[in-house]
């Protein structure tokens, strides 16, 4: 297993996929949001499994340093829909320009991947949740990010922690010390 943290929980991916986290940190992708650049916004976690290319958003709202409040769903899902569309500029510039030769690796097959799938974990602050709200909000962003990413993304998903979907093939956790 690949075990790592992401914006306060605990990810664990099967060996089989290529998982970079943090890919929206790595050099040659902030090289891209720059000012010089074309102000790129990534997703989090890129990962590659067989033919399919992962763009993953982490969103964790109920972080004790997490000083962002929860927006809007339509809000989230454009922001996510848009760093995934600029997220699949950045493993044709990391297969030639990052140092990190596992990395340029996973950027090249990620280029080669047939199809492209974005998924957002989610996880509600608890001060404001209640089951049946938290579904509503997840459903209307998974229906937004469906319109706005259907010119790139073949599948959208849309998850918490807690969700043990077929197509969940990693889980996550919160991380108590992030609590």
């Amino acid at each position: 297993m690949k075990q790592f943290t992401q914006d306060g929980n605990v990810y664990e991916f099967p060996d089989d996929w290529l998982v970079v986290p943090a890919y929206d940190e790595l050099p040659f992708f902030k090289h891209l949001s720059g000012n010089q650049a074309i102000m790129a916004k990534g997703c989090d976690i890129v990962a590659v499994c067989g033919d399919e290319l992962w763009l993953i958003e982490a969103k964790d709202y109920d972080r004790k340093s997490m000083k962002e409040t929860r927006p809007k769903s339509t809000e989230l899902a454009t922001t996510i829909a848009r760093k995934g569309f600029d997220t699949l500029a950045g493993p044709q510039v990391g297969s030639r320009y990052q140092s990190d030769s596992e990395v340029a690796d996973i950027c090249r097959q990620a280029v080669n991947c047939k199809k492209v799938i974005v998924c957002a974990t989610i996880e509600p602050s608890t001060a404001i949740s209640s089951n049946h709200y938290d579904r509503q909000f997840l459903h209307q962003i998974r229906e937004q990010l469906k319109r706005n990413a259907a010119g790139y993304a073949d599948k959208v998903y849309v998850t918490q922690n807690r969700d043990e979907m077929a197509w969940k093939r990693w889980s996550s956790r919160k991380d108590p010390s992030s609590r």
